[in-house]
């Protein structure tokens, strides 16, 4: 019988099974082999089993259907189940009703308890390829509970079949009995049990032992091996120093025979081992070499690398770029992995937006500022938008607005977001997706522009606004229930939906002492701004929460704008219906003591008329920068004016008409950079008679200031002088300090007209003289009056023009100063770094 089967095969193996005749069984035969069938072939027809298994392996699907009708009661459990891989091996992973009757057949000789274990593995990985949830659960509690009873090949089948199930508990099990023969399993066995045991997040003291061993056979191991078990100890957050001691010299040894697949798993692996926190300490030696090495071998074969690859790649690129890894500038690299994602139309097609998600959200890690790229990548996801998930969007989002290229995307991420939120509102990522992107339609469209994004909105995103309150914001992170009341407040949002659901969210967490100072801080400004301060004693239990984080006295960075900002919103929200709480006077008081104070007498020493200005205003610096603070808000600011009478108290009235006059010219420009300046000035020389010998009159009827382009003056030697301030890039470009400067500069030019005219003047040229003589500053003899206005648009000046309207007040005491600004809308931190 076998001659001839082996003969039918090599003549023609298709049609060698239907040509084989089917020997009858009798009823008194007894198998030697456990049967599903209550009868088998007797022990002197054994050839007949092994006949029986010949035919399974060469059958095509159709001949191995026909057999499985007419032979499954003849069929031992090895038969069956070698049917069945049999069909998974050629795709048909589809349930049909010869499929069905082998799983009901095994699963009744499983729960018989006579299947044997080398049977009982290979049911469970054939169970998971045709997703038999019924035979998976028992295989799982079979193996569970005789785990130590499986030889080591079909331990590892077992656990790899049940990993691919994700059932942990057989797993562990099956790992557990393994580990005491650790050192009699194969290299790439006690691999695939690390690989296991990653796959469903395990994590046991006795992998350890598994890893060791495995890593201790690193010079047996193929470079996927290595890779892969990178990755497991990289998924497990298992940095075990023993295991990396052994395995990096091999790892680094082998790297240029490592595939894409194997360098981005490595990379990304040696990336997600690294500490976290805010002090991340230098990874050995080895690691170092290890990433430089496979570094190297990434930008030789990235042309190679797969849309996977390429994102898994970036992850792990930002990672070392941003902790700075010792000897490694990784822009080549980022570069690489950019250029080869955008390199043509067919590579960008190909990225998934799972992909995107990662490049985008890497690029904005390592700040990339590759403009065309960025553009690029933006323009793709706007293409694949429709098939955004929650958590994508609510990535590419943050990302986008990191990298400043949100203007681009808030349409149609708007328009996405809305259909994910109103059709999945308890989606985990729905809150990120909504506050991320409520961030970046507030953020301007460019530095300085006053166009935020709320006109680029859906229309339907803004009117579900309302319906958001469903949205649980529950699991957010601190930062982000900050961002949407800033968002909010920049935006002029409705005070009901997602707005009210956070309110409630930050004073739970509040009463818990649970939000850092600068989360408290934004909450306040953003939702004082808005007109919520006093709702539900919000101010208050801000209050008492940033006391117990912030730091005192007022000290280090961002402390001090902190501090600005809940001081800012306790008197944007006035005093309520009653008297301030206790906590909301305190944070006021110790403001009031560490810096207005002091910056008061600062002011007043630089306006005073001592000899030197220099001092004052390098103590004024020097004050500003100990605690990082660049401005006040513009309650504050208005009150420090008023009380070093650098401010005159005018009527609202007074800035309608430059309101007026400058909003269509505002607009147009679309800039906030700008300053409404209006004056009438006059410059006179006073005779030995007391009167007026020569005299001066200029006035500007109102005008709009810009800031400065680079190359403009900044400062007027022996004048006036702006501050170097933290977190101010050139203060003296602003527009109200070029404002200062041109009133200033129409002075010298008035003196220098009087200087001309009255050279025939006896007491002028006297006078003149004199002053050259004597080395007296400019303007001595003359007497300069008047009143100036300045309105400063888009946000509260900088301490620098404080200090410059001090100087302008000590070399022209006479003159009236008229200086107001629009209110400061909410502070607008930096994105929080996000994965």
């Amino acid at each position: 019988m076998r001659s001839q089967c082996l003969q039918l095969v090599r003549r023609s193996p298709s049609k060698a099974v239907t040509d084989i005749p089917i020997p009858k069984r009798s009823t008194h035969e007894i198998a030697l082999r456990p049967q599903l069938a209550p009868t088998l072939s007797p022990p002197h027809q054994r050839e007949e089993a092994g006949e029986l298994q010949r035919r399974i392996h060469v059958a095509s699907v159709e001949e191995l259907r026909d057999l499985i009708q007419l032979e499954l009661p003849n069929f031992d459990e090895h038969h069956a189940v070698s049917s069945l891989e049999r069909l998974a091996s050629v795709h048909v992973d589809v349930m049909d009703e010869s499929s069905d009757r082998l799983f009901k057949a095994l699963l009744q000789r499983l729960h018989s308890g006579e299947m044997e274990t080398s049977t009982l593995a290979r049911l469970g990985a054939a169970a998971v390829s045709f997703s038999q949830g019924e035979v998976v659960n028992a295989v799982s509690a079979r193996a569970t509970e005789q785990a130590a009873e499986f030889g080591n090949r079909e331990l590892v089948i077992l656990a790899r079949a049940m990993a691919l199930a994700g059932e942990e508990g057989a797993v562990a099990a099956l790992v557990n009995g393994a580990a005491p023969r650790a050192a009699a399993l194969g290299a790439r066995a006690l691999v695939r049990l690390a690989w296991a045991s990653a796959t469903v997040r395990w994590q046991n003291p006795a992998l350890d032992q598994i890893l060791e061993e495995a890593s201790l056979r690193s010079d047996r191991l193929r470079p996927l091996a290595m890779s892969n078990l990178l990755w497991s100890m990289a998924s497990l957050r298992n940095g075990n120093p023993h295991a990396l001691r052994s395995l990096l010299p091999h790892v680094v040894h082998r790297c240029r025979d490592l595939s894409p697949q194997g360098l981005a798993t490595g990379l990304w692996s040696l990336a997600a081992l690294r500490p976290q926190g805010k002090t991340v300490a230098r990874p050995g030696w080895m690691e170092e070499d290890a990433i430089l090495r496979m570094s190297a071998q990434a930008m030789r074969k990235i042309e190679d690398f797969s849309p996977e690859d390429l994102g898994a790649l970036a992850r792990a690129t930002a990672v070392f770029a941003s902790a700075h890894t010792r000897g490694g500038d990784f822009l080549p690299l980022a570069e690489a992995v950019l250029s080869e994602a955008t390199k043509d139309m067919a590579r960008l097609q190909s990225l998934s937006p799972r992909q995107l998600q990662r490049l985008l959200g890497s690029m904005a890690r390592w700040r990339c500022r590759d403009q065309d790229s960025l553009e690029q990548l933006a323009g793709e996801v706007k293409r694949k938008a429709s098939q955004l998930n929650t958590h994508e969007a609510a990535a590419i989002i943050w990302a986008s607005a990191a990298l400043q290229v949100s203007s681009m995307l808030v349409p149609v991420l708007s328009a996405r977001v809305a259909e994910l939120v109103e059709s999945h509102p308890k989606a985990d990522s729905a809150f990120t997706a909504v506050a991320g992107l409520l961030w970046a339609a507030a953020l301007p469209a460019k530095a300085g522009s006053v166009e935020i994004g709320c006109l680029s909105i859906d229309p339907k995103f803004l009117s579900l606004l309302g319906s958001f309150a469903t949205i649980s914001a529950a699991e957010a992170p601190t930062y982000q229930l900050s961002g949407v009341a800033v968002a909010g407040a920049r935006l002029r949002l409705p005070t009901t939906g997602i707005l009210r659901t956070v309110l409630l969210e930050i004073i739970s967490r509040a009463e818990r002492s649970s939000l850092e100072a600068q989360d408290c801080a934004l909450a306040a400004h953003g939702f004082a701004t808005l007109g919520l301060g006093r709702e539900g004693m919000l101010l208050e239990i801000l209050s008492r929460n940033f006391l117990q984080r912030a730091g005192r006295p007022v000290e280090g960075s961002d402390t001090a704008r902190d501090w600005s900002d809940m001081v800012e919103a306790s008197m944007r929200s006035g005093d309520g219906d009653g008297v301030r709480g206790h906590f909301e006077v305190e944070v006021m008081a110790v403001y009031e003591d560490s810096v207005v104070v002091p910056l008061l007498q600062h002011l007043k020493a630089i306006a005073s008329r001592q000899p030197s200005l220099e001092p004052s205003l390098r103590s004024l610096e020097h004050f500003a920068a100990t605690l990082a603070l660049p401005g006040l808000g513009a309650h504050v600011t208005r009150q420090v004016l008023q009380r070093t009478a650098l401010r005159e108290e005018v009527p609202e009235e007074t800035w309608a008409s430059a309101r007026r006059a400058v909003k269509a010219r505002l607009w147009a420009t679309s800039s906030v950079r700008n300053a409404w300046l209006a004056y009438r000035l006059s410059v006179a020389f006073a005779g030995e008679s007391g009167e007026d010998e020569l005299q001066e009159v200029s006035e500007e009827p109102g005008r709009l200031v810009g800031a400065g382009e680079a190359g403009h003056a900044e400062q007027l030697p022996g004048l006036l002088r702006p501050l170097a301030l933290p977190g101010v890039s050139a203060a003296g470009r602003h527009a109200e300090h070029q404002a200062v400067l041109a009133v200033v500069r129409t002075l010298r030019v008035m003196e220098q007209r009087l200087r001309r005219a009255g050279r025939r003047s006896r007491a002028v040229r006297a006078q003149t003289a004199q002053t050259d003589k004597s080395l007296k500053p400019p303007f001595s003899g003359f007497h300069v009056s008047g009143m100036v206005q300045i309105y400063g648009f888009g946000s509260a000046p900088s301490l620098s023009f404080l200090a410059v309207l001090a100087q302008l007040q000590r070399h022209f005491p006479s003159l009236l100063l008229n200086i107001d600004f629009d209110d400061d809308v909410a502070r607008m931190p930096k994105p929080y770094p996000f994965d």
